[in-house]
């Protein structure tokens, strides 16, 4: 679900809580101030609240290493492009076609908007216009209303003896600075157009505003000819965003009037705001930082998109290398990042990122393991196959091989492009030869076949394929201490090592359909 749509649904969930408590506890009560106060901040709170992200520590124990297939490492040397392409996945319609309706939504609500002020400046433009303690009042046929510096007032009723009870009430809308609270209501409802409680919320804060004018007005008044005069002027809402003097419905109102205060201890009743907050903040805020709690450092782990930018690497059926290898590092390292390691990127975006500038951030981050993502595009290769490479002359071959196997030993049974050969020795790769920390290239699936293609593509897979990768890189972790020469590992004497050695060829497709040979 695209990022937009999930924070208005986390935010009118929090709307929704908060309304719910005011309906349930606060609706009832003569604190009318509070109540406005409440309903303000609790609208701004369920628009931050999903916005927010509270890093709370979690000590996480280390994850013991299972027993793992130590087969011996098989070693082939070839030439390796050192990037290669990325596909771009087919995004689903759904996210898009809800979009388009929400903006469609929103700028219907918006026009209405618009309306009522084109209504309500008409209605400045077109009346007599004066200036009464210091207020500027417009003489209207039929409304009686007030909206900023703004006093509107019937001229019949101007004429009448209820003028000093009119504008009483419209004043004092006007000093509590209501009109503010509307026009924050009126944007609210455009962004949330699709959540009913908006529209609930929005009347509830009109009724306040008009029990707490009341309530004023009542006191320097006499109550039963002020509730009368509501009564007789009653008016039906209008789509202008004001405050209007009696507008309907009354009842609640006149309830209002000669209800008695509640009584001042239960001004308490408003903390149970607190709990309330507490949990939308738990539920949408709250991001949990993985602390390894055996008082070693942190594995860091360095993750490479291979190309970017202006290097698009290997091309099929549309999609570029740049692009999927992006997708399958991010999920790998959101995954790990989960579970307490400390997760670097070579790059985070569609950017050129030089193959010396990668293997400076390996130094640069102090990596324990660097670990460099392709997608192969190989003619006459088969569909529904990934491989594991490093080099095996580097400094830190013995932990890159450690590495390796541990990686094969996840990766093998991977559903769909399982890693079906043992790790290979690959010459001609930078960011392997070079490489001052462990280092590990994974080629997975052809993007030449479209089978691989679509599993590449696929959320669900790559899921899958992040959860058995962190596993592995767990159990690496987890092995660091324990690593062994590589020739020791592969159970033959180092000088034998180059019967192990054997040519890939290989052959890669460009944007413009060429094909290069190489090995």
């Amino acid at each position: 679900m695209p990022q937009f749509l999930q924070y208005l649904l986390q935010s009118s969930v929090c709307l929704l809580a908060c309304y719910l408590l005011y309906l349930l506890v606060f609706r009832r009560l003569t604190f009318f101030g509070m109540s406005r106060l409440y309903l303000l901040l609790a609208l701004v709170a369920s628009l931050v609240i999903p916005l927010l992200r509270i890093a709370v520590p979690e000590q996480v124990a280390p994850v013991a290493m299972p027993v793992i297939d130590a087969t011996p490492i098989a070693i082939a040397s070839g030439s390796f492009e050192a990037d290669m392409p990325e596909v771009a996945p087919q995004a689903p319609l759904w996210p898009v076609l809800l979009l388009a309706g929400y903006v469609l939504g929103a700028l219907v609500v918006l026009a209405r908007l618009m309306l009522g002020l084109k209504g309500l400046w008409k209605l400045m433009r077109q009346g007599e216009k004066l200036i009464i303690d210091g207020y500027r009042v417009v003489l209207t046929n039929g409304v009686n209303a007030s909206f900023a510096p703004y006093i509107f007032v019937d001229r019949n009723a101007f004429n009448s003896a209820d003028r000093a009870q009119i504008l009483l009430h419209e004043k004092t809308h006007i000093r509590l600075y209501h009109a503010a609270d509307l026009l924050l209501l009126e944007v609210v409802s455009v962004l949330c157009w699709f959540n009913p409680v908006t529209w609930f919320y929005r009347r509830s804060l009109k009724e306040v505003h008009e029990y707490q004018v009341d309530r004023v007005v009542s006191g320097q008044t006499d109550i039963k000819a002020y509730a009368s005069l509501l009564l007789r002027l009653a008016t039906a809402g209008r789509s202008y965003p004001v405050n209007t003097f009696s507008m309907q419905p009354l009842k609640g109102r006149i309830t209002m009037l000669f209800t008695h205060p509640s009584h001042h201890m239960k001004k308490l009743l408003f903390a149970l705001a607190i709990p309330v907050v507490a949990a939308l903040l738990y539920s949408f805020s709250l991001e949990r930082k993985p602390v390894i709690t055996s008082g070693e450092k942190n594995f860091v782990l360095l993750l490479d998109a291979s190309h970017g930018g202006d290097d698009a690497g290997a091309v099929g059926h549309g999609a570029k290398e740049k692009e999927l290898t992006l997708l399958l590092v991010k999920e790998i390292g959101e995954q790990a990042k989960a579970v307490g390691f400390e997760v670097n990127y070579t790059r985070t975006g569609d950017e050129t990122v030089g193959l010396k500038e990668r293997v400076a951030q390996m130094e640069t981050n102090k990596a324990d393991l660097f670990l460099s993502v392709h997608v192969d595009a190989v003619n006459n290769a088969d569909a529904g196959n990934s491989a594991i490479y490093l080099n095996t002359r580097n400094a830190h071959a013995s932990s890159s091989a450690n590495a390796s196997r541990i990686l094969y030993a996840q990766l093998k049974n991977l559903e769909g492009l399982p890693v079906k050969n043992l790790p290979m020795h690959m010459d001609k790769v930078m960011v392997l030869e070079k490489a001052s920390t462990a280092a590990v290239l994974l080629s997975m699936g052809n993007m030449l076949h479209e089978a691989d293609l679509k599993l590449l593509s696929d959320a669900k897979w790559r899921t899958d394929f992040g959860a058995k990768v962190v596993q592995a890189l767990q159990n690496i972790k987890t092995a660091g201490a324990q690593s062994t020469t590589l020739h020791e590992m592969m159970g033959v004497p180092e000088e034998m090592t180059h019967i192990w050695q054997m040519e890939r060829p290989r052959r890669t497709v460009n944007a413009d359909g060429e094909v290069k040979e190489g090995c």
